[in-house]
């Protein structure tokens, strides 16, 4: 009996919240019930893009085309997909390239927004049949380019602003940093800002940063952020910032 794989993509871990996940699951769960498959593995990328085929690249489907490659998943196997989308929305010419690699492979790659399966012999006896992946294709291409022309417009303006007036351009700093209830600048969070100065004095006292780092676990006050431990390469980093001067380059 053929296997069968999912895979599912969502471009931000905040889709995760949602009910992105659930659908895709219970949709590509409902298609094997039907067709009487097991579904062997699922392959997720979470939080990737399929704009510039990043997935493909250094994602779960870059695992499962690997495993394509290999044979470790074997010809006649079933791909299921929520739609073709989720493979990619690159380029046309690339996402277009993608799909066919993959069913010329021997795998046949199930959309089920589309109601496709696309396989070697599906594509050979409908030559239309590549022309609903192409329209998904091109819509979807379409409408991440203009998402991101929009995103970059807005990084640049804020980005000018930054320069210009010195407006926050995230809520992102300097751990010793926080952002104004108005959100109109940084100010300092005074108890770690004398670590920091701290970290100083003990550099110009001749101290390294591995004995600081050791010694603020020990002596000193809670790590910042998730850490247990003070990091030798987080006092470095200290050091070498330009953000202890108030400097900034958006």
């Amino acid at each position: 009996m053929p296997k069968a794989y999912s895979y599912i993509r969502m471009s931000t871990p905040e889709q995760i919240t949602g009910d992105s996940l659930r659908r895709q699951i219970a949709a590509a769960d409902a298609y094997a019930l039907r067709k009487g498959l097991e579904i062997e593995q699922r392959f997720d990328d979470i939080g990737v893009s399929g704009f510039r085929g990043k997935n493909a690249q250094i994602g779960a489907l870059k695992n499962f085309l690997e495993q394509v490659e290999s044979g470790k998943i074997a010809q006649g196997s079933y791909l299921i997909v929520e739609s073709i989308d989720r493979l990619s929305r690159d380029k046309v010419s690339n996402a277009l390239a993608l799909l066919t690699s993959i069913i010329h492979a021997g795998i046949v790659v199930v959309a089920l927004s589309e109601n496709k399966e696309f396989s070697t012999k599906n594509v050979d006896q409908d030559s239309f049949s590549l022309m609903y992946a192409l329209l998904s294709m091109v819509r979807a291409h379409d409408e991440s380019r203009r998402k991101s022309s929009m995103l970059g417009a807005a990084w640049s303006e804020k980005r000018s602003e930054a320069r210009k007036i010195g407006k926050p351009l995230t809520k992102l700093a300097p751990a010793w940093l926080k952002m104004k209830s108005d959100r109109s600048g940084y100010e300092i969070i005074h108890d770690r800002a004398e670590i920091v100065r701290r970290i100083f004095d003990e550099i110009l006292a001749g101290r390294g940063a591995g004995s600081i780092a050791k010694d603020l676990t020990i002596n000193g006050p809670k790590p910042w952020g998730r850490s247990k431990v003070w990091n030798e390469s987080y006092i470095k980093k200290i050091a070498d910032s330009f953000a202890v001067f108030g400097d900034y380059q958006p």
